[in-house]
């Protein structure tokens, strides 16, 4: 079968940027893009003459072997896809060769041109499974060995030019003279390339008793032509085949001091031995990895020597380069030469909540979350500051061993501390110092209480922070304080689920701007409660909102936020319903808005037909909306789209978007999906109370002739009034700030590029009370 191939540069838009060097905060210019992946779990590695490549699940780390300078290579940087299966680097044509576990294939070559091979991926006739288990290059043939069969792609015609449909999953194929040779779940097969028609599988010849392999059913996960030979792990021995028949592998073993005639490398469990094969860069070494800390080196002579890690790591993969030095990879870390490789990157990939606090660091809670499990997760939680990730966990001595799970994480502008909660260990509290304090019910004086039915943990699964810096939480499955409350002063104060019909599963909090706390339950349904002075138990009131008495279109209630006006937002399984009548909550006249958009000359409800599970409100107090199919962007009111981002149209690495926070400061959105997070700058940035002309921020500037993109004023008050001026006060452009950022096209109102020159800014706030001037200098 013959498969046309789609192909095509990928173009670096606007919305693209290049791979960065890892370590470095590069100013990322307005509607650009950025990664932040983790790089936890190692799948495979290859080398070039200049670089040594580790694939994660989802991102690649290039590792430049002159300086170990490290370069990011996914989605973001121009690849086609995310969670990748395995590479291999393909020397003689300079070409590093990306296979994806859906079938989809890159070519990157070593100028930056992406060559996407989609013709696997989209093949319909192809069922199941479409998994690519190994790659193997031979002169312009490319071997894919698949679930489905072995693939061959050829880079003289540029097109799949083979394709054998096998009745088990292939693990690998190499070339041996007129010979190919087949790596499978059932077995050793060859192939004779003698013009018989291999793409029928029942040309192949079975390797068993009759061609010198002494089993009659086994499975072969690995083989590589080395040495004149091909060697292949069967079952748990090694195999040399030449001279037309296969014999037991016989050599000298350095480590037992003797000569072998059948050698089993050690492996038991689900320590695979034969993990992986591959040769060193000079090609005169053959390298098996075991999964375990253990691998091996075979030369010409047949002599192994043995390697060892220390006992904790699991070598997965190695690569050794022309000057011998070993690169490998593990179940989590990356290695040169026995020592850490560690990039400037999150640990994990996992993101139960983020927030940004109010200088611009990114806080992300890392730990499954479903709202009803505990996972025991001791990844902690993760900073972003200037660049530069850190991470707290007991793996680095910030927190102890016995903070699991953390799944809530915010910050107090008030007291300038960060507080997670975790769904098994209470509330962590951490100042500018990183001092650190833990509280949960066996703290004194706390009124936090163990889970009903689980009393040995504190779920704490909602955090809020109120304009007087006090620390509201959700303690959820607890009778006695459902909703508690750290007070500024030190004081706690819980309030019991009767406030919440006895409904004691409850999880987000937003509050709105008559300090009105909206609780999210677990269950569904959300309850408004009303704290009052917190001194007095009295004028304490609630009421619970649901599809019987409001227009929510169901109690499937997956997120809620108040936006800058107080307002609450909140995301079902059926679109949006906006609370702009809190004030009336109590009396019950406050049953919400579904507002009625047309689009594409239909006339439906907002967002009806997503599930909505996160919403996060800009600093032009637009909103940005996380679904299962992708992140939207509204207006302020919420009747216009202005954006819609998949993975389809944008460098998003998954449309199942499950959470967002607003670096109010830069306009930059932080995205994590269940691949990642990654950012993406915006327009809209939070208005300065106090504007100076001193404090006003033109970015790019100047402006060079061969930039064409948008041009962001910065630093204003909300909503101020810009206009653009030449020297000689001609009204160039005219517009107002979202939030406290306005933009420029560079162009005037009949669309031309402005001229040469200096350019000034004049802003006014909406009152006309602040006053500022800024210049901007055109080269051209």
């Amino acid at each position: 079968m013959v498969y046309n191939k789609l192909k095509g540069l990928i173009i670096l838009f606007a919305l693209l940027i290049s791979g960065q060097l890892l370590g470095q905060d590069n100013s990322v210019a307005l509607g650009e893009w950025r990664s932040h992946l983790s790089y936890e779990n190692i799948v495979a590695l290859t080398e070039s003459d200049d670089a040594v490549f580790y694939a994660s699940t989802q991102a690649i780390l290039k590792v430049y072997k002159e300086d170990q300078s490290l370069e990011h290579l996914n989605k973001v940087s121009g690849l086609s896809d995310m969670r990748i299966k395995t590479i291999e680097y393909h020397r003689s044509e300079a070409l590093l060769v990306i296979a994806y576990v859906n079938g989809n294939i890159d070519l990157l070559y070593d100028n930056g041109y992406v060559e996407n091979l989609a013709a696997i991926m989209t093949n319909n006739n192809i069922i199941g499974d479409k998994s690519i288990n190994h790659i193997y290059t031979s002169g312009k043939q490319i071997y894919f060995s698949c679930s489905f069969g072995l693939v061959v792609y050829d880079l003289d015609i540029d097109a799949f030019s083979q394709t054998t449909f096998t009745t088990s999953d292939v693990n690998s194929c190499t070339q041996y003279g007129d010979t190919l040779f087949m790596a499978t779940n059932q077995g050793i097969y060859k192939g004779v390339l003698d013009g018989r028609n291999l793409l029928d599988f029942g040309t192949w010849q079975f390797q068993g008793r009759n061609a010198g392999l002494n089993i009659a059913s086994y499975a072969s996960r690995n083989l590589i032509n080395f040495n004149n030979k091909v060697y292949a792990a069967a079952l748990d021995t090694l195999y040399q085949y030449y001279n037309g028949t296969w014999h037991h592998f016989s050599g000298y073993d350095q480590a037992a001091g003797q000569a072998i005639s059948m050698w089993r490398p050690t492996g038991t469990g689900d320590f695979v031995p034969h993990y992986n094969m591959s040769l060193n860069y000079n090609q005169d070494k053959l390298i098996i990895a075991t999964n375990t800390p253990t691998y091996y080196l075979i030369d010409v002579a047949n002599t192994i020597e043995t390697k060892r890690y220390s006992g904790s790591w699991r070598v997965k993969d190695l690569v050794i380069d022309q000057e011998n030095i070993h690169w490998a990879a593990d179940e989590a870390f990356m290695h040169r030469d026995f020592q850490y490789i560690k990039p400037n990157a999150p640990r994990s990939n996992t993101v139960a909540d983020m927030h940004v606090d109010e200088d611009g660091t990114l806080w992300v809670a890392s730990a499954p979350y479903n709202g009803i499990s505990a996972y025991f997760s001791g990844n902690g939680f993760f900073s972003y500051k200037e660049g530069e990730w850190k991470e707290y966990s007991a793996r680095t001595n910030a927190i102890t061993d016995t903070f699991w799970d953390p799944v809530r994480i915010i910050s107090n502008p008030v007291n300038n501390k960060i507080y997670v909660g975790s769904f098994m260990s209470g509330l962590l509290e951490m100042d500018a110092d990183e001092h650190v304090l833990t509280y949960d019910q066996y703290t004194p004086g706390v009124p936090l209480k163990g889970a009903n039915g689980d009393n040995a943990r504190t779920r704490i699964q909602g955090l809020a922070v109120d304009e007087d810096g006090n620390v509201w939480m959700t303690n959820s499955t607890t009778f006695d304080a459902t909703l508690t409350v750290k007070r500024r002063n030190g004081d706690w104060k819980g309030f019991p689920g009767t406030y919440f019909q006895n409904q004691t599963q409850v999880e987000d909090l937003a509050i709105d701007r008559n300090g009105y706390k909206w609780v999210k339950h677990v269950t569904g349904k959300v309850t408004v409660f009303d704290s009052g002075d917190l001194d007095n138990d009295s004028d304490d009131r609630s009421i619970q909102l649901g599809s019987n008495n409001t227009v929510l279109p169901n109690n499937d209630i997956k997120c809620l936020v108040a936006d800058k006006n107080g307002t609450i937002w909140i995301g079902t399984n059926a679109g949006i319903t906006i609370f702009n009548c809190s004030s009336n909550v109590f009396d019950g006249a406050c049953t919400g808005n579904r507002p009625v958009i047309s689009q594409d000359d239909f006339n439906g409800y907002l967002l009806e037909g997503e599930t909505v599970v996160d919403i996060a409100v800009d600093g032009g107090n637009r909103k940005w909306v996380a679904t299962n199919n992708g992140l939207f962007l509204l207006s302020a009111d919420g009747y216009e789209q202005l954006a819609y981002f998949t993975k389809e149209n944008s460098p998003l690495f998954d449309n199942e978007v499950n959470h967002l926070t607003i670096d109010g400061l830069t306009g930059t959105i932080y995205i994590a999906t269940g691949s990642g997070i990654q950012s993406f700058r915006g327009e809209a940035t939070t208005g300065q109370q106090r504007m100076k002309s001193d404090d006003i921020v033109v970015f790019p500037h100047p402006v060079e002739p061969n930039y064409d993109g948008p041009i962001a004023i910065s630093n204003l008050v909300d909503e101020a009034n810009v206009k653009i001026t030449d020297v000689s006060g001609r009204l160039v452009y005219e517009t107002t700030a979202l939030g406290g950022q306005a933009i420029w096209n560079g162009t005037d109102y009949n669309g031309r590029r402005a001229k040469s020159g200096v350019y000034l800014v004049f802003v006014v706030s909406e009152a006309g009370g602040q006053k500022g001037v800024g210049k901007i200098l055109f080269l051209n």
